[in-house]
């Protein structure tokens, strides 16, 4: 395939003392059978070798003191040269043929503007691992059911122009799965079965009960009625205070 500023893909990682996960992002990013791309780290400051592993790797590595996630994602977009911006995080690892895979179905749909997977566990306790499967069997027997689209900058990818002219992720917690639901409802959207490799620090390091106290707003999804109310708005940032906490 001839490789064009349309199938040009752009990899956006925002990241923040990732240096125990951040390499094996890296190597799964390197070991691409498609490889007209190029990488975007946006850093909030590390003061490990996050920065320092980027750049051996030759990756574009722009540092932005204290931005939070969302933003960051925003800034990478903005300075993404390509037309195809894949949203990812530090602790993913991809199958080598993704990249390939996330080209070929906007080249083959025009009408298509943003693809998002599924992730699975690893290094995480076995009712977590089971947890996160169910939770993605559930999220996509939804969409099809409602058409009422979720998911994750885990693995999510969107045509620049139609990122732009939504204006991105919003200051909130849960923007990567409020951008996708929006666009969803005005665009083409597809959730794909094609699965990326998540860690499961979070629920090694919280347990289960703190684990499942953490993601309680993810109700929302499946209640629509729920959203935007008192309790899933004080839920949610009960649970980002928590995820800052479980990330150290």
């Amino acid at each position: 395939m001839e490789h064009t500023n349309d199938s040009y893909v752009s990899v956006i990682v925002p990241t923040l003392n990732e240096e125990h996960f951040i390499s094996d992002l890296f190597k799964s990013l390197k070991r691409q059978t498609y490889k007209s791309f190029e990488v975007i780290i946006v850093d909030g400051g590390s003061d490990d070798r996050t920065v320092k592993i980027a750049e051996e790797f030759g990756f574009k590595t722009m540092v932005r003191h204290k931005m939070p996630e969302y933003e960051s994602r925003n800034l990478g977009a903005r300075a993404a040269s390509g037309q195809i911006l894949l949203f990812t995080s530090a602790d993913i690892v991809f199958p080598k043929d993704i990249l390939a895979y996330i080209v070929e179905l906007f080249a083959h749909d025009s009408t298509l503007s943003a693809v998002c997977g599924s992730g699975k566990m690893y290094s995480a306790p076995l009712w977590a691992r089971i947890e996160y499967d169910a939770y993605y069997a559930l999220l996509h027997f939804w969409a099809r059911m409602t058409e009422d689209v979720h998911g994750s900058t885990n693995f999510m990818a969107v045509r620049k122009k139609d990122f732009s002219e939504t204006k991105g992720f919003e200051k909130r917690f849960d923007s990567d799965g409020n951008f996708l639901n929006k666009l969803g409802k005005k665009r083409k959207v597809r959730l794909v079965s094609t699965e990326v490799l998540v860690s499961g620090r979070r629920a090694a390091r919280m347990g289960f009960l703190e684990f499942n106290n953490h993601f309680l707003h993810l109700i929302d999804i499946f209640l629509p009625f729920m959203r935007e109310t008192r309790l899933m708005n004080t839920l949610k940032s009960a649970a980002k205070a928590k995820r800052l906490e479980a990330l150290g």
